[in-house]
């Protein structure tokens, strides 16, 4: 199965790839390179590029008419910088990732998978978190994981799409 990953020149996003190349899958990657690294494209399908270039996407699917899923990776990262500049947090990570969807929504993909964080929950107070921990994040960019999270739910009811999001902890 072929599988596109947005930011899998990333840390998680290649960790991705790995894993679906060690069970026979094919990882085609989407990265601006902003936040990945070139090496991590080495001997796989790469496409530079952003992820709201709906004709880049276009011809990602057109070259690989047999993708199934995204797993969404791509993301500005650092919660400091965040605080500094909440606009480009939310420019880069929410708006390019509802414009995303709504090309995935035009095309023959309809299931996603999202990579968020747990700091989408409440500050830890030594309890142990679960997915039924209340949400409270507390910078703009775990706001913008979460906003992410409810485009996706909303998509995925309003328009027959399937998605998940991935709450983790920092690797």
């Amino acid at each position: 199965m072929k599988v596109l990953i947005t930011g899998g020149a990333g840390y998680i996003g290649s960790t991705i790839c790995s894993a679906l190349e060690d069970n026979g899958h094919i990882p085609v990657i989407l990265d601006s390179l902003i936040n990945g690294s070139q090496k991590f494209t080495e001997n796989r399908k790469f496409y530079k590029g952003d992820i709201d270039d709906p004709q880049l996407l276009k011809q990602i699917i057109t070259d690989n008419e047999d993708i199934q899923i995204v797993i969404h990776c791509a993301a500005l990262i650092q919660v400091p910088e965040s605080m500094e500049k909440p606009s480009d947090y939310y420019h880069n990570n929410v708006i390019k990732s509802i414009k995303l969807m709504e090309n995935l929504r035009l095309s023959s993909i309809s299931k996603i998978i999202f990579s968020s964080t747990a700091s989408v929950y409440a500050g830890t107070d030594g309890s142990m978190v679960t997915e039924n921990s209340a949400l409270s994040p507390e910078s703009p960019y775990s706001n913008t994981k979460l906003s992410v999270e409810m485009v996706i739910k909303d998509f995925c009811h309003a328009y027959n799409m399937n998605g998940i999001s991935l709450r983790y902890f920092n690797p």
